[in-house]
C-alpha cells in the first residue's frame, strides 16, 4: 500500500458529493445558470457557499436537500477569475465537453449538433445540483 505524505484534507472544504454517495432513494433536480453580471455572479457565489453540503457534514445539509455547486470553465470566465488562475486549468477543462465530443465518443446521435440547447453552446456557467431523501424536502428548497 502507497501512502501519500501531505496535509490531511479539509473536509469542510470539499462538496459532500465529491467523497460520498447519494442517499437512497433519493429525488433531484439540476438547475442551468448563465452569468450576464459578473458582480452579481460572485456575489451568487458567494451566497451559496454557506449552503452547500460539505463532506464534513455529509447528509446534514443546512438546507432539507443537499446543494451542489459546479463551475464550467466558461463561468470562471464570466465571474471574471484572473487569467493566472484561469490558466492554472487542464487544456481538457478549459476546452469543453463540445471541443472534446468526438474524443470522449460523444458522435452521430450523440454529437454536440443533437444537444439540446444550452447544452454545448457556452452558455451553461454554474450548475446546481439539488438531491434530497424525497420530493416535498426537493420542492422546499426549490421554493
Amino acid at each position: 500500500m502507497t501512502t501519500v505524505d501531505g496535509p490531511p484534507l479539509q473536509l469542510d472544504d470539499i462538496q459532500g458529493i465529491v467523497l460520498r454517495t447519494r442517499p437512497s432513494p433519493y429525488v433531484g433536480t439540476y438547475i442551468l445558470l448563465r452569468v450576464d453580471d459578473p458582480r452579481a455572479g460572485r456575489e451568487l457565489m458567494g451566497r451559496l457557499a454557506g449552503l452547500v453540503d460539505s463532506a464534513a457534514n455529509w447528509w446534514q445539509p443546512p438546507l432539507p436537500a443537499l446543494l451542489n455547486v459546479a463551475v464550467t470553465y466558461r463561468g470562471l470566465e464570466a465571474l471574471q477569475v484572473p487569467h493566472t488562475s484561469l490558466n492554472s486549468f487542464h487544456e481538457e477543462f478549459r476546452q469543453g465537453m463540445a471541443a472534446r465530443a468526438e474524443f470522449m465518443g460523444d458522435t452521430g446521435e450523440s454529437a454536440p449538433a443533437h444537444w439540446e440547447p444550452p447544452f454545448g453552446t457556452g452558455q451553461v456557467h454554474i450548475v446546481l445540483s439539488l438531491v434530497a431523501a424525497d420530493q416535498e424536502s426537493l420542492a422546499v428548497v426549490l421554493e
